[in-house]
């Protein structure tokens, strides 16, 4: 039995789940278009996907093994085996593995930025919970004086925390007068719209770890610039130029405050991934139709000849208007489906661009993140020109302290309330009169927190001497683990490929010890289950400038960096430009049966229309 090509005709066709093109699908449904989105994967996603354990091993074990001959090998799978090496794993799931939800691509959400925006415009962020990120912490080798009196520190290292505000540096017992108020100058500096004043005129291209010591501008001294540069602008390298790296702190200074002390929020079960499914149930609600499990085997142009006399009310079609036919121009075939779907335009994530539609698909330029920035996207998200990422997903069971080791040498302030009241894990103050050894004790352990490794901060020439490696450390309050288990996220950028001697296990687990020997107990635990593995990036195509003025007749949404700050953010950038793509010159199909052409067809004035006032009686929003 055939189906009905009414049921069967799509305006798009979105391959892909990740959080990119489940932002896209959710817009265009709202916006009328009849979506379908499909994925070869049995979950939402891609590779910002969330995962069990269980999940995760298989995740692993499709990547590291090469294909059979006999094996019908798609697009997605030949491309993903390609995009990620050396993986590697120990231990097996814990148990209780439904438990957790572990992030291939773990990330914060900034306060204030693009995808904030987005949830709250598109109605997605009543599917979700949030919380703050409680702590973050620099670390740095210590002297010899300071590391043989931390019993913890078994690596030879220490942590600072990174204030939350100027309350905190006010404060600080560490920093000079002097410190303080060249600190105090910088922040109030980077928090403006400094494009334009004399402080930064002609050094906009001058690495900021230069620019933040320079005797005629801040003067940081180099302890202090170097906690700016890497826990607060977020560089990756001390080459970073100096007008990105402000632009990433004032979106941080901005931040702080909106919803708590810390700038940033973590999404509840895993993050990116969790975010895709709710941009995904909004589509849904709009009409979008979702195949999970199903790889696109075949785009081919529809062969089914337009029917005369088809255009609205008997209009010709060489007038100028567009035809109302039963089929789109484009006819998808999919593994295991005997019934073919058509549509006008396909949209599809790199990984997922089947051989066909490379000739004619036009790759959506990576959007810039706020107006003035270079095209290529540098100026907000730091590791995009870093091909190579190094990447560790570790499930321990006890907490990583980040508790400032007390040192007159210390570089950054504790923040003034570790366990603010914003948090969901308040802690109790310390009641006047005690002091801090007897209040610490009582503190509970850390439950979200941010540590930055810079470049050469590992000892015993261990670690990464040009790249900045991040970590970031959830438990129980984030929902990602039970009780008594926390997940340690590691990320090192590399500014060129490995040795073939260097697997990626070797290259993070000098990082992974470092974290966990910042665990209470005297001697630094054993990972339950640990997975490793190299993320090559997607090359950031050329413009195709034959496809300036054609329709073409697929897009390639832009790669996401691999930024744990920013990516979340890039994510809403790059979405929005895939939109406006989509929708020039293309009147959705319910719309030209209204009899709307092109012309008629009032264009969406926003990525996101107003939403409707209605009752909010979830008790979990």
């Amino acid at each position: 039995m055939n189906a009905d090509p009414n049921d069967t005709y799509f305006d798009v066709v979105v391959i892909g789940t990740g959080l990119t093109e489940s932002i896209v699908a959710a817009a265009l449904s709202k916006a009328a278009y009849r979506v379908a989105h499909i994925d070869d994967n049995p979950y939402y996603g891609a590779d910002e996907a969330t995962l069990t354990p269980e999940e995760l091993l298989e995740w692993a074990k499709q990547r590291s093994a090469p294909s059979s001959d006999d094996e019908q090998t798609t697009a997605y799978a030949t491309a993903q085996r390609a995009r990620f090496s050396s993986v590697s794993w120990a231990g097996a799931p814990p148990p209780f593995a439904r438990q957790y939800a572990l992030s291939l691509a773990p990330s914060v959400l900034p306060s204030t930025g693009p995808l904030i925006s987005s949830l709250i415009a598109s109605g997605v962020a009543r599917y979700g919970g949030y919380r703050l990120v409680e702590r973050v912490g620099i670390y740095s080798p210590s002297s010899p004086s300071t590391s043989s009196t931390s019993s913890t520190m078994t690596t030879g290292g220490s942590v600072r925390l990174v204030p939350n505000g100027k309350e905190d540096v006010f404060k600080s017992r560490d920093l000079s007068l002097l410190d303080k108020r060249r600190l105090m100058r910088f922040l109030l500096f980077a928090a403006s719209d400094f494009e334009g004043k004399p402080e930064l005129a002609g050094k906009e291209s001058e690495p900021l770890l230069q620019y933040l010591q320079r005797k005629d501008g801040f003067g940081l001294r180099e302890e202090l610039a170097q906690a700016v540069t890497y826990a607060l602008a977020y560089c990756t390298s001390a080459d970073d130029t100096t007008l990105p790296a402000l632009r990433r702190i004032r979106q941080v200074l901005r931040s702080a405050g909106r919803y708590g002390p810390s700038p940033f929020l973590l999404p509840h079960y895993g993050g990116a991934g969790e975010l895709a499914q709710g941009f995904c149930r909004t589509a849904a609600v709009g009409g979008a139709a979702y195949i999970l499990g199903r790889a696109v085997t075949r785009v081919e142009p529809t062969t089914t000849p337009t029917p005369p006399g088809s255009t609205p009310q008997g209009q010709d079609a060489e007038a100028g208007k567009e035809t109302i036919t039963k089929q789109g121009r484009y006819t998808v075939r999919l593994a295991g489906f005997e019934e073919t779907i058509t549509c006008d335009l396909v949209i599809s994530a790199p990984d997922y661009l089947l051989p066909e539609l490379k000739a004619g698909a036009k790759h959506v330029p990576v959007p810039p993140l706020e107006a003035g920035e270079s095209e290529d996207g540098d100026d907000l998200v730091s590791s995009s020109k870093h091909n190579i990422l190094a990447r560790c997903i570790a499930i321990i069971d006890q907490p990583v302290s980040l508790q400032p080791t007390p040192a007159p040498s210390s570089v950054l302030p504790a923040s003034s309330s570790p366990n603010s009241s914003h948090t969901e894990n308040n802690a109790e103050q310390a009641p006047p009169g005690s002091t801090e050894a007897e209040s610490q004790p009582s503190d509970p352990p850390i439950d979200t927190s941010l540590l930055v490794f810079p470049p050469s901060s590992l000892q015993d020439s261990h670690g990464s001497s040009t790249s900045a490696a991040h970590v970031l450390v959830t438990g129980e309050g984030s929902l990602s683990a039970p009780k008594g288990k926390w997940i340690v996220y590691i990320a090192l950028p590399l500014h060129a490929p490995p040795p073939p001697s260097t697997s990626a296990e070797s290259a993070l687990r000098p990082y992974l010890d470092a974290v966990l020997s910042l665990c209470p107990s005297s001697s630094p635990p054993d990972p339950l289950f640990s997975v490793f593995y190299y993320q090559h990036q997607h090359p950031v195509p050329p413009p195709s400038p034959h496809l300036a003025q054609e329709s073409p007749s697929s897009l390639v949404t832009p790669p996401l960096p691999p930024d744990l700050v920013h990516l979340a953010d890039a994510a809403a950038t790059n979405a929005e430009a895939v939109f406006w793509e989509a929708v020039k010159s293309r009147t959705p199909r319910a719309a030209r049966e209204r009899g709307e052409d092109a012309e008629a067809w009032s264009v969406p004035e926003s990525l996101w229309p107003a939403i409707e006032a209605q009752d909010d009686d979830d008790d979990e929003w």
